[in-house]
C-alpha cells in the first residue's frame, strides 16, 4: 500500500498534464503459514481465485476515493495473465499513448471459490 500512496501522492502533486496507469495482472502469489501459537513456518505459492485481479481493482477504486486522490487522473487496466500476481504503475503525459499491457503466460491455473481477502504481500 506504501508503493500506492507514493504513487498517487506524485500524481496529486505533480504538473496537472500527468495521468497515472496502473497495470494489473492475474496470477499466483505468496501467502505466509502460521502456527496456532503464532509462529511463521514459512510461505507457500496460492494459485488465483477466479476475477481475483478485478476485484483488487475495484478495492483500490474504493482506496482511491476514501483517500480523496484525484480519480479522474487514474486509469485501472487488466493487463492479462502473468506467471505471478504484478502491478506496473505509469505516469503518463496527458495526450501520450498508454503502456501496453505485457501478459507472460496466455493461461494460469486457478483455484476453485471466490476471492475472499487479500494477502499482505
Amino acid at each position: 500500500m506504501a508503493r500506492h500512496d507514493y504513487f498517487f501522492a506524485e500524481i496529486t502533486n505533480s504538473e496537472p498534464n500527468l495521468n497515472g496507469v496502473a497495470v494489473y495482472y492475474e496470477g499466483s502469489y505468496r501467502e505466509k503459514t502460521y502456527s496456532r501459537s503464532g509462529d511463521t513456518l514459512g510461505e507457500r505459492t496460492m494459485a488465483p481465485a477466479f476475477g481475483e485481479a478485478q476485484y483488487r481493482v475495484g478495492w483500490l477504486r474504493n482506496y482511491v476515493n476514501f483517500r480523496g486522490f484525484p480519480k479522474d487522473r487514474l486509469i485501472f487496466v487488466s493487463g492479462g495473465n502473468r506467471v505471478n500476481f504484478s502491478v506496473d504503475l505509469w505516469l503518463v503525459p496527458t495526450g501520450s499513448a498508454y503502456p501496453k499491457p505485457e501478459p507472460s503466460s496466455e493461461r494460469i491455473k486457478f483455484r476453485r471459490g471466490k476471492f475472499t481477502y487479500f494477502s499482505c504481500h
